[in-house]
């Protein structure tokens, strides 16, 4: 404890002879501390020498009991509780921040793959109706046509599988020709084949996209169809 002692508490003492003693307003020495004493709710100072004090040489050592009583209102502190709750809260912010952050990017990563989805089965349309009508309605021409992605996007490379179906309109046949791009695949399978497809006037088109979506594993597809006549193309 650092101790604050007002002055009327403390008794002094002086040493010198009778010969040294000058009036009181002469008397302007420093005045030299001897030892001093610290006890418990005790104090006792020793001094030697001169000062313009009214106190006497002679005066005897003695000590004053001094009180000292804790204040009723302490200085506010920190405890280690309230310390470990203000961390606490504070990680759980943070924590919170980061994981809505992850689920924003998690849902932008989802719109990513459904629009290169939808891409990709507008692509795959648009080099089937480019096609003749007599590769359109060959299985074989379809299936070298589909050895590759429609396009060069990286989601079309490794996640979705291709189904492209081949049917007479508007009567479909009692098969159709169905070719398969599976993810990752060099090649394209030949799943069903409709040999008479090509005495068809009329050929549906049907491509589907299917993947497994990485933000909470569901099953998502994305399809697109459409008709072309047998004719010249202009």
């Amino acid at each position: 404890y650092i101790w604050k002692i007002p002055a009327s508490f403390v008794m002094k003492r002086f040493d010198g002879s009778a010969r040294d003693k000058k009036p009181l307003s002469d008397q302007r020495l420093p005045l030299e501390m001897s030892w001093i004493s610290l006890r418990p709710n005790r104090v006792a100072v020793a001094c030697s020498g001169h000062c313009n004090c009214s106190v006497t040489p002679d005066m005897r050592i003695d000590s004053y009991r001094v009180s000292l009583k804790r204040s009723k209102n302490p200085p506010a502190g920190v405890t280690l509780v309230e310390t470990m709750m203000a961390v606490t809260l504070v990680a759980v912010f943070f924590v919170s921040i980061f994981e809505v952050n992850g689920l924003c990017l998690r849902y932008i990563k989802s719109s990513k793959n459904n629009v290169a989805a939808l891409q990709g089965v507008q692509d795959r349309l648009e080099q089937l109706r480019s096609l003749s009508f007599a590769n359109l309605t060959s299985a074989s021409s379809v299936q070298s046509l589909m050895a590759t992605p429609a396009n060069g996007s990286e989601f079309l490379a490794r996640s979705p599988t291709e189904v492209v179906t081949l049917s007479a309109y508007p009567t479909p046949d009692a098969s159709n020709t169905q070719i398969t791009l599976s993810a990752e695949a060099s090649s394209a399978n030949m799943n069903s084949t409709d040999s008479n497809l090509a005495n068809a006037k009329l050929v549906k088109i049907n491509v589907t996209y299917t993947w497994t979506e990485t933000f909470g594993g569901r099953s998502r597809s994305e399809q697109s169809e459409t008709i072309v006549s047998a004719g010249t193309k202009k």
